[in-house]
C-alpha cells in the first residue's frame, strides 16, 4: 500500500455526498462479555487486518497522532476496496 494512494483515496471518498445517498455499512455483533473464547478469524479476515495495520502505520508516519476521523477514513478506504466485488462509491453513484 502506498501512502500517497491512501491519502488520495481518503480525499476522494471524503467528497462523496454521503448525506444524500447514504453510507453502505456492515453491522457486526461483538461479544464484549468475554464469556466465550473468541471465534476463529474468518477466511480473508487476516488480510484486511494486515491492510488496516499497514494503512494506520503509514498514516501515523506521515501525520503523527491520528484522530478518530483518520481511523474512520482508513476503514472507509478498506471497505471501498475489500468488502464487496465493486467499490461502495459506485453503489452510491447509482440512482435510488
Amino acid at each position: 500500500m502506498d501512502i500517497d494512494w491512501l491519502e488520495a483515496e481518503i480525499e476522494r471518498l471524503s467528497k462523496l455526498p454521503n448525506a444524500e445517498v447514504g453510507v453502505p455499512m456492515f453491522l457486526v455483533p461483538e461479544d464484549l462479555s468475554m464469556s466465550r473464547p473468541p471465534a476463529d478469524v474468518p477466511e480473508g479476515g487476516t488480510e484486511i487486518s494486515r491492510a488496516f495495520d499497514e494503512a494506520i502505520a503509514l498514516l501515523q508516519a506521515r501525520r503523527g497522532t491520528l484522530t478518530p476521523r483518520d481511523i474512520a477514513a482508513v476503514i472507509e478506504v478498506l471497505a471501498e476496496h475489500h468488502l464487496l466485488g465493486r467499490p461502495f462509491s459506485s453503489i452510491a453513484a447509482e440512482p435510488a
